[in-house]
């Protein structure tokens, strides 16, 4: 399943998704270790400041898709 958010990312209904220190999604390069398959892209600052623009979010699609994503 993909879920779209649009600008607010309206996270409360994902039961039981860790949050960091500052109450943000515990996913490190768009990955929830905790919760199998659930992955995040186009948020800010899951790897880079570009994350959330469309120049930058392809690269961490690569990387949630197993591709490298760094080139």
């Amino acid at each position: 399943m993909i879920r779209a958010t649009g600008y607010r990312p309206g996270l409360d209904w994902i039961a039981g998704l860790p949050l960091d220190e500052h109450g943000l999604r515990d996913a490190p390069r768009g990955v929830v270790a905790s919760m199998p398959c659930l992955y995040f892209v186009g948020m800010p600052f899951p790897y880079g400041l570009t994350s959330q623009l469309l120049g930058g979010v392809g690269r961490d699609a690569g990387v949630i898709a197993g591709c490298s994503g760094d080139g």
